[in-house]
């Protein structure tokens, strides 16, 4: 993604190069977690219980919190990249997405799947994930002091914490996560981390 950012940086300014780096992040997971953010923020936002909450989550069409959860995580995306670019933006890159993927594994390592008759996400779930959770803890914790010492640290430390206190959630309000949890918990965790940087570089 940074190597991108360079090339579009030798064409465009800050505001159209923060679009295309969203764009192209967008491209990369193929909207993958952009849809289980929005058919999360669609179940919660019904306040249903728990199994009707599921059933919203299968169903294909975009409800209102889900389109406002969409249009709110990419702005903030495309606005933190836009106030970082300058010094410093290719390593906020590469930590972001960094420590959003470890925040994913710390979710999923700790979590139980909440569908009873499983789903895509079921194999990320659990005790497999538990088993790689050190060496992803030990890159991302690497690549943050690395990328920005003693800072870099406290977001690592700050994104484990968010992300055990986003399993207790789901664990309380659906008795576990889903694959469309593990997406929209790895998006607002990246757009959390783009508006921190924006305030740090």
């Amino acid at each position: 993604m940074s190597g991108f950012d360079r090339l579009v940086t030798l064409f465009w300014q800050a505001d159209i190069r923060a679009v295309l780096d969203v764009i192209f992040l967008i491209i990369l997971t193929r909207g993958l977690h952009l849809d289980g953010l929005s058919d999360t923020m669609d179940a919660l936002g019904s306040n249903a219980p728990a199994e009707k909450a599921l059933m919203i989550m299968k169903d294909s069409r975009i409800g209102a919190f889900g389109a406002m959860a969409l249009v709110m995580c990419l702005l903030l995306k495309v606005k933190g990249i836009e106030a970082i670019s300058g010094k410093g933006l290719w390593q906020a890159m590469i930590l972001t997405t960094c420590l959003s993927r470890w925040g994913l594994n710390v979710l999923a390592s700790i979590s139980s799947y909440a569908r009873k008759e499983g789903g895509l996400g079921e194999a990320f779930v659990g005790r497999a994930t538990l088993f790689t959770l050190p060496w992803a803890g030990l890159t991302a914790g690497i690549a943050s002091f690395v990328l920005f010492e003693w800072q870099g640290i406290l977001l690592f430390a700050g994104v484990s914490v968010f992300s055990w206190l986003t399993a207790i959630f789901f664990r309380r309000r659906l008795g576990g996560v889903t694959g469309d949890v593990l997406g929209a918990h790895l998006e607002w965790t990246e757009a959390g981390i783009f508006c921190i940087f924006s305030s740090m570089i």
